[in-house]
């Protein structure tokens, strides 16, 4: 049963990706930018640099001011750039393993 479930993961796993990323270009953003923002991946938030800080701020006002618009970024400009370039999935490891670490230290 285990291994049906995989099977069907990894096939869908590439078109689902494909279609994720042309979503992101439309509106500009970088997967890490609609992560669900829980304790961890604030911490790991207020751990980059302010300019990535600055950069992050500004694709998700752009993709609020772009979608209220109902219009869509320039195509030169969406395929300039990798929406599953991470810049922030570092920080959520290391935040996610010194949560874990504390939660083992107090039992």
């Amino acid at each position: 049963m285990a291994s049906l479930f995989n099977s069907l993961i990894h096939r869908f796993a590439g078109p689902y990706q494909k279609w994720l990323g042309k979503k992101l270009r439309v509106y500009g953003l970088k997967y890490d930018d609609i992560l669900i923002e829980r304790p961890v991946v604030n911490m790991a938030i207020s751990r980059i640099d302010g300019a990535s800080k600055v950069e992050r701020e500004r694709r998700i006002v752009r993709a609020f001011d772009i979608s209220a618009k109902k219009k869509e970024l320039a195509p030169e400009v969406a395929a300039a750039y990798n929406p599953f370039e991470h810049y922030l999935q570092n920080k959520i490891d290391a935040a996610q393993l010194e949560k874990d670490e504390k939660v083992y230290l107090r039992e």
